[in-house]
């Protein structure tokens, strides 16, 4: 049997939300009978060593910001060329739909648009594109994706004819990130966490993530508790900005800035609390991870409520204040017992050994028409 290549559109030099999704999937089809190929349009995309070594492929095309006619272009021929009958474009705006295009003219059957966001992103020039490409996409696109509800009713409004919407849950490693009492001591004493009351975050510094809200809430947490400490993992254009401001509270010795990292598993072993104030999610795949290892979540009330699978998610208006997440998250510590629900993951579809095994049979299903 011939292996079936399927190109993915949407990964960024950023190993974020939808670069976390795409490779988790990856990590866990039958490599002999799917691979995935990917479209780059900046220097470098995310997990690029990892894509070659597992047999992808990744085909540098122009950014489609600066060279719109360019990147159509090459993106037509690279379809035509290849052969592929299937092509995921992961989406967090309909802003770009000209994969969608460029796959119907040349000759994909499957052509999957794949909502992983809830909100439409800033900048009137992308708004606007957003809203004009949300009903010419769907003329495109031969199947609808979300990863929640919330996600596929955003994205697909304009969905008159009705196609379905699959939900493909943003899955993960269960065992991965199952509790472990034993790596929680080791990491603790590694980063000389001893005895103190660690809040954590996953998340690139940008708009959506409300990073100069979270630094607030912690402060607030801090000036109760001085043994707090918050941990903070990813990287981002706000970076700065948010450096400044934690400089600006003199906590600096209570924040730590740990960058982009691949034992997140182990860091959240480590952690007491997670906190995840977004401003719009399309789900939220850290906050499946962070349940997964027991932590106790304290989210914005605008991520979808799907998320919550463990009962471990306590969901805080984003109109309340600083001060009040603050004293509800230390009077949730105050009678919390930490436990492993990694089976809840599993039972609730969230498991990627699960799922996977649903996207490779969808894949060979319609690659082979």
């Amino acid at each position: 049997m011939k292996t079936l290549r399927v190109l993915q559109v949407g990964m960024t030099p950023n190993p974020g939300g939808i670069e976390s999704f795409i490779m988790n999937y990856y990590r866990n089809m039958d490599l002999n009978k799917i691979q995935f190929d990917f479209v780059n349009m900046y220097g470098d995309i995310a997990y690029q060593d990892e894509i070659i070594k597992l047999g992808g492929r990744i085909y540098k095309i122009p950014f489609f910001k600066k060279h719109p006619l360019k990147n159509y272009k090459e993106m037509q021929q690279l379809i035509k060329e290849q052969k592929y009958k299937i092509v995921h474009v992961n989406m967090l705006s309909a802003a770009y739909d000209l994969p969608l295009i460029a796959a119907e003219k040349n000759g994909a059957n499957c052509i999957i648009a794949h909502s992983h966001n809830s909100f439409s992103p800033p900048g009137i020039i992308r708004k606007s594109m957003d809203l004009v490409n949300k009903s010419r996409m769907l003329k495109y696109a031969t199947h609808l994706f979300a990863c929640s509800e919330q996600a596929g009713k955003w994205m697909f409004k304009e969905n008159k004819s009705k196609k379905p919407v699959h939900i493909l849950n943003n899955a993960i490693d269960s065992t991965k990130f199952s509790y472990s009492p034993e790596t929680r001591v080791e990491v603790r004493l590694k980063y000389n966490l001893h005895e103190k009351l660690v809040i954590g975050h996953v998340g690139r510094y940008q708009y959506q993530k409300n990073h100069t809200f979270l630094i607030d809430v912690f402060y607030e947490i801090y000036k109760r508790n001085s043994k707090a400490v918050l941990l903070l993992i990813g990287e981002g254009e706000l970076k700065e900005k948010i450096t400044e401001k934690v400089k600006s509270l003199g906590i600096e010795n209570a924040v730590r800035f740990l960058g982009i990292r691949s034992d997140i598993n182990d860091l959240m072993q480590a952690m007491d609390v997670f906190l995840f104030p977004s401003l719009f999610e399309g789900l939220g795949i850290a906050a499946i991870e962070a349940q997964a290892v027991g932590l106790p979540c304290f989210l914005s009330d605008s991520i979808p409520k799907e998320v919550n699978i463990t009962g471990l998610v306590k969901y805080i208006s984003l109109k309340s204040t600083a001060e009040t997440w603050a004293i509800t998250i230390l009077e949730s510590m105050d009678y919390f017992k930490r436990t492993d629900v990694s089976d809840r993951i599993a039972e609730n579809g969230y498991d990627i050994k699960q799922m996977s095994c649903w996207l490779e049979n969808f894949y060979l299903l319609h690659g082979s028409k």
